[in-house]
């Protein structure tokens, strides 16, 4: 699927990227009444009564109201999940399957993905999208592509994006590549700065993001490659869209081993960018990394909220920021 693609020139500069001068205005939600404590959230989806949030470091899923209280968890080993067409699908990566469930929490059924799959999503009823990112499996021939599609019965239907010839021995997966907003998907390769749109037509690229002189070309990949500390070149790689709201997007990358972010305005494709842990006044002693968005708000978790009146387990703050209305 062809599309019109934008393309995002990043300043680089080396400061601290500090949030604060571009917050209008902050909120909190207090989560309560959770009976573990939840650890690190990776992601945030709202839908509905209900925000969903996923921990890499319990592997399972959590609700809560929208008032914050814990209404249930999926108690399953989960690697992803969406909120599509009124169901919770989530995938474990060690099991190879999709589980699904209903917005209330109750289990539904279990598919198992008859290939290797790094992840899974559902682009509809009857079309499922598997990243296998040029992996080769017994009795699969689909190792010059990214994406192997599958049918309603989780049959293989076709091939998506080949993958570029310098590409192919490439054996690393840096995390999640793709990025779910809603009914929105999007993909970043594992060695672009491609910003692609997916829907069951295919994929799209809407955004180009060019880093100039520190971009990674094709003749740096065998070097990055064959590197035993993938981090520490020069170049920037390993770009992740962390969230998106109505107006901005903001996105990580790495850079000679530190991590960078860049915001950018969806209206007029300005940004502003930096590296370090994106610390600001309203952070305390956390990170400003949004997990998602609640309306047009970043959401940033804030942890080890200690509350005297209840148990301290699952009790943290979810801290939204309203950007300005300007623009950066």
């Amino acid at each position: 699927m062809k599309g019109r693609t934008a393309v995002s020139n990043i300043n680089f500069d080396k400061h601290i990227f500090n949030i604060d001068s571009l917050i209008d205005s902050v909120s909190y939600l207090n989560l309560y009444g959770c009976p573990e404590k939840i650890g690190k959230i990776d992601r945030l989806e709202k839908s509905g009564s209900r925000i969903f949030l996923s921990s890499s470091a319990r592997k399972r899923l959590y609700a809560f109201s929208n008032s914050g209280k814990f209404e249930y968890l999926i108690d399953r080993t989960i690697d992803g999940f969406q909120l599509r067409d009124n169901r919770l699908i989530v995938f474990e990566r060690e099991n190879n399957l999709l589980a699904f469930y209903t917005m209330d929490g109750k289990y539904m059924h279990q598919r198992k993905i008859g290939i290797t799959s790094l992840e899974c999503i559902a682009l509809s009823d009857s079309t499922y999208l598997s990243y296998t990112a040029g992996i080769k499996t017994e009795g699969d021939d689909g190792g010059d592509y990214e994406f192997t599609m599958l049918d309603k019965n989780l049959n293989i239907a076709g091939r998506l994006l080949k993958i570029p010839t310098d590409n192919k021995e490439a054996d690393y997966y840096p995390g999640t590549r793709f990025f779910i907003n809603g009914p929105e998907i999007y993909f970043i390769p594992t060695f672009g700065t491609t910003l692609n749109h997916v829907n069951t037509r295919g994929i799209s690229e809407i955004l180009k993001i060019d880093f100039g002189n520190y971009s990674l070309s094709d003749a740096d990949l065998g070097s990055i490659i064959a590197a035993d500390n993938l981090y520490l070149f020069p170049y920037v790689f390993n770009t992740r869209l962390l969230a998106e709201t109505i107006t901005y997007r903001i996105f990580s990358f790495v850079f000679k081993g530190q991590y960078g972010y860049f915001l950018q305005s969806k209206k007029n494709n300005k940004n502003i960018a930096g590296l370090g842990s994106g610390t600001g006044i309203n952070a305390g002693f956390n990170e400003i990394i949004p997990v998602g968005n609640i309306g047009d708000r970043f959401v940033v978790p804030i942890y080890n909220i200690i509350d005297k009146r209840k148990k301290a387990y699952g009790n943290m703050l979810l801290m939204l920021y309203h950007l300005r209305k300007a623009g950066i």
